[in-house]
């Protein structure tokens, strides 16, 4: 039987879809076929059915199913399919009619939390989409809701216009929408505790190069929602450059077909949150960042100024839900634990190709695919950063965190102090690397050189056995927090004569234009790992389903290519890496957190 809760609400797969058209065309139901057909998500599933059904034959099919044919479909289809207004979503019961307001008490007789989504496409009913911010951030919600009791319903609104007066008016209970905090804003509402920082970012067809900066937007058409925070910066923007022609999106087009817009160069720009944009960006190629407006914005929940309770609960859940610092929590207990905490903690060091912040977000190759797995389980990643190289494993055994990455090298001793390593996730070899103005090293060149490693890494005892075996060179211990990238650095400058480094780390370095070489090849390609607790089988063997399914993927592939062999990425993540080339800082929320900690005495 069909269950029309699932329906309405969007939770419908394609063949539990498939199933509702069949058994609404059996039945002779033409009213069910209709409300079928006002689902989003089913509006080609129902020509596609129809289609089989037409052709089906006589055998075991109802008269009803014989006399379907695809131009009665297509009719019925064009009836229904129509944008869906709030009026008619809640006859279809998405919405509750009954209007009211409260504090949390009050939601707590009604047994509910109402939480206020925006509707994404020409109006009809939000469909949520794996690691969206609105779909992340509407999941959080529905965690508090059950945390506090209360059955979580979500309450698709048609824009974003009307997403505000939709709460105070009693059809919700907060809005999580990835809202930005401003002024006005403010005003008529109240904001739970921030839930992230993004800029405001520029995006252009990935064709062009002729819009850089701000004033680059003069006599550009420029398309954004009217009712949208990108329209009241680009308003202001518009002072400086009054030939900007601000373009309103139709009520009709979805992001997608803006983005479209964009591309095709039907317009010139339009402007995105960054956490939403980097998700466009992770899998259009046709639009790119021009260039991010001024400033920073904080995103959170919506709240009625009358309910200082439901502020407080929802803030509290918040510092549960996103703890600053977990160091001092201690688990050891396998994947079933980690899944009913929600958090999964890697331990990662801060470099250019694990882990790094890059003008205020986190990027790094070994980051991305740990949130990859992490979002596939439905947890919150947490990146843990040891002070030091020998931290990384002995933090993981303490049971400070459940993984440990860093392109580790499976190794006997280790082993034998309790850890497991995963199946191999990459692969490189090992390099001597010296400056570019020198002849070709080999083991009988190697006389009289000082080469400079940690004494905790793998390339320590591989030096060592060259020595044993009558390589007549000088063995140097960098410190422990000294990361491979700045030993090729040292290299570079002439502070240091060489070093070693695995392939993928010295073309990070070779991409970014210093004169360094690999000297030679001091090994064939050796495999990559991360590393668990050895009694943690259940962890291991999901983080080795993952490896197997993404190894040499596309995703992999293009992160690979992101990371450590494109040039043009490599050198402006460099740039924009704290430390990098042109990095003035932490990040761009520099001043902001200075002011705050001379506020209230951090350091």
């Amino acid at each position: 039987m069909i269950n029309f809760s699932d329906l309405d609400q969007g939770y419908l797969t394609s063949s539990g879809l498939e199933s509702a058209i069949l058994e609404a065309h059996i039945r002779g139901l033409d009213q069910l076929i209709l409300r079928l057909a006002r689902s989003p998500q089913c509006a080609a599933m129902l020509v596609l059915t129809s289609i089989l059904l037409a052709g089906c034959g006589e055998d075991g099919v109802p008269p009803a199913v014989q006399n379907a044919t695809l131009s009665a479909a297509q009719s019925q289809l064009n009836a229904a399919v129509q944008p869906v207004s709030l009026e008619s979503a809640a006859d279809l019961g998405v919405t509750e009619k009954l209007t009211y307001t409260g504090d949390l008490d009050v939601l707590r007789q009604k047994g509910r939390l109402r939480i206020l989504i925006p509707a994404n496409i020409r109006g009809v009913f939000y469909l949520p989409r794996d690691g969206w911010p609105v779909d992340e951030q509407h999941r959080a919600a529905e965690r508090f809701a059950r945390s506090q009791g209360l059955r979580p319903e979500l309450v698709p609104v048609e824009g974003l216009a009307q997403i505000i007066p939709a709460l105070l008016a009693g059809r919700g209970d907060i809005i999580a929408a990835n809202l930005t905090v401003t002024g006005t804003r403010r005003e008529r509402i109240a904001f739970s505790l921030p839930l992230t920082n993004v800029r405001q970012q520029v995006l252009v067809s990935s064709a062009r190069d002729d819009i850089q900066e701000d004033r680059d937007l003069a006599g550009r058409r420029v398309m954004v929602d009217s009712s949208s925070v990108f329209w009241e910066r680009l308003a202001q923007l518009r002072e400086q450059h009054a030939d900007l022609q601000l373009i309103a999106r139709p009520a009709e087009m979805s992001d997608e077909e803006e983005l479209d817009a964009v591309a095709d160069g039907r317009v010139d720009a339009t402007v995105r949150d960054s956490n939403v944009a980097g998700r466009y960006l992770g899998y259009r190629d046709d639009v790119k960042v021009a260039f991010e407006l001024p400033g920073t914005d904080a995103i959170a929940w919506g709240i009625r100024r009358e309910s200082p309770q439901l502020r407080a609960a929802l803030d509290q859940f918040l510092h549960l839900e996103l703890p600053v610092d977990a160091r001092d929590a201690r688990h050891t207990d396998d994947f079933d634990g980690i899944k009913r905490r929600r958090v999964l903690r890697v331990l990662l060091r801060n470099n250019a190709a694990s882990y790094f912040l890059h003008r205020g977000e986190l990027h790094g190759f070994e980051i991305e695919l740990a949130k990859a797995f992490a979002d596939a389980h439905k947890l919150r990643l947490e990146v843990i950063v040891p002070d030091t190289h020998e931290q990384l494993l002995n933090r993981l055994l303490d049971g400070c965190a459940d993984v440990a990455a860093g392109f580790l090298e499976p190794r006997a001793a280790l082993e034998a102090r309790g850890l497991a390593f995963s199946r191999n996730y990459h692969y490189a070899a090992r390099h001597l690397v010296m400056l570019i103005d020198g002849d070709q090293g080999d083991r009988q060149t190697l006389a009289g050189l000082t080469v400079t490693v940690r004494r905790s890494s793998p390339y320590w005892s591989d030096l060592a056995k060259l020595q044993a075996g009558g390589a007549a060179f000088e063995l140097a211990a960098a410190a422990e927090d000294v990361e491979t990238e700045e030993l090729i650095a040292q290299v570079a400058v002439g502070d240091i004569e060489a070093t070693v480094a695995d392939g993928h780390l010295r073309d990070i370095e070779l991409a970014r234009g210093l004169p360094v070489r690999s000297a030679m090849k001091l090994s064939e390609e050796r495999g990559h790992s991360v590393a668990v607790r050895a009694e943690n089988k259940k962890l291991l063997a999901a983080l080795d389903n993952l490896i197997k399914a993404q190894y040499r993927g596309l995703v992999y592939n293009v992160l690979y290519k992101k990371y450590f062999t494109s040039p043009r990425q490599v050198r402006s993540l460099a740039a924009g890496r704290l430390g990098g080339d042109n990095s003035e800082g932490l990040s761009p929320y520099d001043e902001i957190t200075r002011k705050c900690a001379d506020e209230y005495g951090f350091d």
